[in-house]
C-alpha cells in the first residue's frame, strides 16, 4: 500500500499506519518505522504474490493500465499453466494503486473466444498489452497467438 493514496478508503488508511508510539524514543520509532516500510512496500523477486483472497497471482508476461475511466490499476496477464492448452486464457487483477493489494476479476479472454478460419487450436495465449481506445471508446487487448509447436506466429486483437 503506498502511504497517502488519495483514493485510500478510512479502512485502508488506518491499515497504513506504522506501529510507532509518540512514547517511544525517537530512535526507536525510526527503526520500528524502517522495519515496517520495508515490509509493507518492497516487491520481494523471491515469494509469490497472492490476491485479496489469498490466491497466488497468476498474470504472466503481463501488462498493465491504470484505467483513464475510473483510475484503476489493472493487470492482464497469462492464466496459470497447465499441459492442456485449452485450459490457458487471459486474467485480469485491480488494484486502486499499483502497488495493490490486487483483486482477481476473472478470466477475461478464454480460448472458446479465438475464431481463427485456417486454424482450430487450442491456441497458446501469451503477453497480453490492453489500451484504452478514447476514439471508439473502448479497450482493445493485443497478444501472442500460436499454437503449441510456435509455428503460426500470430498477433491476436480483442
Amino acid at each position: 500500500r503506498l502511504l497517502g493514496s488519495r483514493r485510500a478508503s478510512a479502512q485502508s488508511a488506518s491499515s497504513c499506519r506504522a506501529p510507532v508510539s509518540a512514547a517511544m524514543p525517537w530512535s526507536h520509532q525510526a527503526a520500528m518505522f524502517a522495519a515496517w516500510w520495508m515490509k509493507t512496500t518492497i516487491v520481494r523477486p523471491d515469494q509469490h504474490w497472492m490476491d485479496t483472497d489469498g490466491h497466488r497471482i497468476e498474470a504472466h508476461g503481463a501488462g498493465m493500465l491504470q484505467s483513464p475511466l475510473d483510475l484503476r490499476w489493472y493487470w492482464y496477464g497469462e492464466s496459470k499453466k497447465t499441459d492442456n492448452l485449452t485450459e490457458h486464457g487471459i486474467t485480469c487483477y485491480s488494484a486502486e494503486t499499483i502497488a495493490g493489494p490486487w483483486r482477481f476479476e476473472g478470466e477475461v479472454f478464454s480460448q472458446r473466444l479465438v475464431k481463427q478460419g485456417d486454424h482450430n487450436g487450442p491456441f497458446v495465449l501469451e503477453r497480453p498489452k490492453v489500451l484504452y481506445n478514447y476514439r471508439t471508446m473502448k479497450y482493445v487487448m493485443w497478444f501472442h497467438l500460436d499454437d503449441d509447436s510456435y509455428s503460426y506466429r500470430c498477433a491476436g486483437v480483442a
